[in-house]
């Protein structure tokens, strides 16, 4: 049986998905666009508008309040990896945000 090490990012920003792109592209040393994603260490990132999305449940300071918010950044392996690689992917993905005073909320089945 294969593990899901696949992550997502949620996340509450004014910035354009565009934006975001270019956030992250500058970022992650070695990323690169392609199509409508970003490649990333053997991964595939993917911003997308949240259909969940809802500006005054993501402004409320609950638990729950991640789910509502504009985006979600999705991260798919491409390929065998492992949890310590998906961890790190995580990490550098979640830094590269808060250098731009972003704080996402990760979602995933494996703990950082």
């Amino acid at each position: 049986m294969s593990e899901d090490f696949t992550f997502s990012m949620m996340i509450d920003s004014q910035l354009s998905e565009t934006q975001l792109t270019g956030l992250l592209l500058t970022g992650l040393a070695d990323a690169s666009a392609t199509g409508g994603y970003i490649e990333y260490r053997q991964n595939i990132l993917k911003i997308e508008r949240n259909s969940l999305y809802d500006a005054s449940k993501a402004s409320l300071k609950d638990d729950k309040a991640w789910m509502h918010y504009r985006y979600c950044v999705n991260a798919f392996p491409k390929g065998n990896t492992s949890l310590a690689e998906q961890r790190s992917v995580a990490s550098d993905v979640l830094a590269a945000l808060g250098e731009a005073g972003i704080n996402p909320e990760f979602v995933a089945e494996f703990e950082l």
